[in-house]
């Protein structure tokens, strides 16, 4: 009788922890904090997460810097779902063994078996779960910053790979046409129409021209040592802008919006907020729905049970939680301070970045002039050395001018490509260049799953 006494009770106790869940009431819809007057997400509430396309990233994910901090990911998640674990429904059982203090002692023996369920009275179980949620959303934030880092490194690889093969090709052009003009010249040296000291010259031109070949490509070289574990782990298609013209991916970059490092600290103000409104609950009556069945001591003695609430009543803590709550207020200013320092940053970055384009193109304008003009002289040159009008030397050389005039373009392109390069890094939105961002951020959120 006393066992079948026992089961009903549980059942009870169940049913009765089932009702009682005012947590469960509470967060059917959003929660509003009396500290700051901000919606509060439901943390159980389950959104429509970002499919990653291919899993592109695995290869990534493999890296020793990044698997660290997806280890560090994969604990938050664990801590999330021992503490939502925590705040469920509890049964523990407890034990007195020992003697009775009277005149003919016995040994009792007593049990007891209690079921304990937070009332949340103060959200704070609802509180506690959004701030770790937001202490694994910055995890991740610091994952995609990982990941845009990588991209940039690859991207200004293979930035440099293309400077390097158009140096290589401008050079094997104008070789080849010095080759072609070489008879010529040596005919005119022969025959004493112009200094042999001219010869040297254009050999000279050409001998500077390999150093700096040389020298680009053993910058490219090494910087292809720092970055070939994570080109052989990044698909192309993620980090390939040589299709796109600086403009193209100037354009792209400064109209991202979603700066990574105001997200981050968007995040921690959220953080803040959501400690401060569990500090403010922690200050009123918090609650929670117990029920306990006990063993008698003694065989003439009947099992007692208990079904209630347990509430309990800060008084007094010498004032811990109002100085824990002004230091959160001030956390939350100076984060608030950093956001609006890096958006002003940021704003200040895009006008230079707009006013370096402009110069830029006013530049490689006034070079493509002088590429028109330094061609009509090599056509004049050109003709007039049909009728021994003009020096094979002087033809020869105004076509080393449009070799240093080359030069100087591939040079200035370059520049263009690594100042939005340089841009997009400093504040963790290159993979906007090539539309990646979505894809990064759905391959985070599939990370454990």
């Amino acid at each position: 009788m006393k066992n079948i006494f026992l089961i009903f009770l549980l059942c009870s106790v169940a049913a009765c922890a089932e009702k009682f869940d005012i947590s469960r009431h509470w967060t059917m819809s959003n929660l509003k904090s009396e500290a700051d007057g901000q919606i509060i997400p439901n943390p159980n509430i389950q959104t429509e997460k970002v499919a990653a396309r291919d899993n592109d990233f695995s290869e990534v994910f493999k890296l020793p810097e990044l698997e660290v901090l997806i280890s560090k990911y994969k604990s938050a998640q664990l801590r999330y779902d021992a503490t939502k674990a925590s705040q469920g429904f509890k049964l523990t059982g407890s034990g007195d063994f020992g003697a009775r203090n009277e005149a003919n002692s016995e040994g009792v023996a007593t049990t007891s078996l209690t079921g304990q369920k937070s009332l949340n009275l103060q959200s704070e179980n609802t509180l506690t779960l959004s701030i770790l949620e937001g202490q694994k959303d910055l995890l991740k934030l610091d994952i995609r910053s990982a990941i845009d880092k990588i991209l940039g490194q690859v991207m200004s690889y293979e930035l440099s790979q293309m400077h390097l093969d158009r140096m290589r090709l401008i050079y094997e052009k104008y070789k080849s046409m010095y080759q072609q003009n070489r008879p010529a010249l040596d005919a005119a040296i022969s025959a004493g129409v112009i200094n042999s000291s001219e010869n040297f010259k254009f050999r000279k031109t050409f001998a500077n021209y390999d150093r700096k070949i040389h020298e680009a490509d053993a910058a490219h070289a090494l910087f292809e040592l720092n970055v070939k574990k994570y080109i052989d782990a990044v698909r192309g298609k993620y980090t390939d802008i040589s299709n796109l013209s600086a403009d193209d991916i100037a354009g792209r970059a400064t109209s991202e919006k979603d700066l990574l490092e105001i997200s981050k600290l968007t995040k921690q103000v959220s953080i803040f907020k959501s400690e401060l409104a569990l500090l403010e609950g922690q200050k009123k009556p918090q609650g929670s729905f117990v029920s306990r069945l006990t063993s008698p001591a003694a065989v003439d003695e009947n099992w007692s049970a208990f079904v209630g609430i347990n509430i309990i009543l800060p008084i007094y803590d010498g004032g811990e939680k109002d100085l824990l709550i002004e230091e959160k207020l001030e956390q939350s200013k100076g984060v608030e301070a950093s956001i609006n320092a890096v958006q002003q940053r940021n704003s200040d970055s895009q006008k230079q970045l707009t006013r370096y384009l402009l110069d830029a193109k006013k530049t490689l304008a006034m070079l493509a002039d002088e590429q028109k003009l330094s061609n009509e002289v090599v056509d004049d040159l050109k003709t007039r050395l049909g009728y021994g009008g003009a020096s094979i030397s002087d033809l020869v050389s105004e076509m080393m001018v449009l070799a240093e005039l080359e030069f100087q373009v591939l040079d200035k392109k370059r520049e263009l490509r690594s100042q939005v390069l340089e841009y997009a890094s400093n504040y963790g939105i290159v993979c906007s260049l090539t539309g990646s961002c979505d894809s990064i951020s759905g391959s985070i959120e599939n990370i454990g799953k």
